[in-house]
């Protein structure tokens, strides 16, 4: 890490991350998150760490031929971000 901190006006991640998933690069897929963010599931209603989220969608695409984000729709909302 380069100890400088984050534009909170920088989206590139939004689109970094669906490439990422659609390539089945999960190295990539960490790279979007800090280390110690948390992702919810609304089905499940639970939250994993980066390490489990990366291994569920590598198991995903390790059983999948093709991923494709076709409708991708991104709004801002001050420093947030929503695809």
């Amino acid at each position: 890490m380069s100890g400088k901190e984050p534009d909170p006006t920088d989206f590139s991640v939004v689109n970094t991350l669906p490439a990422a998933i659609e390539k089945g690069d999960m190295d990539e897929v960490r790279r979007c998150f800090a280390p110690d963010a948390l992702t919810w599931h609304n089905f499940e209603e639970i939250e994993q760490d980066v390490d489990a989220m990366a291994a569920m969608l590598g198991h995903l695409c390790a059983h999948s031929t093709s991923r494709n984000y076709e409708d991708r729709r991104i709004t801002t909302v001050g420093s947030q971000a929503f695809l």
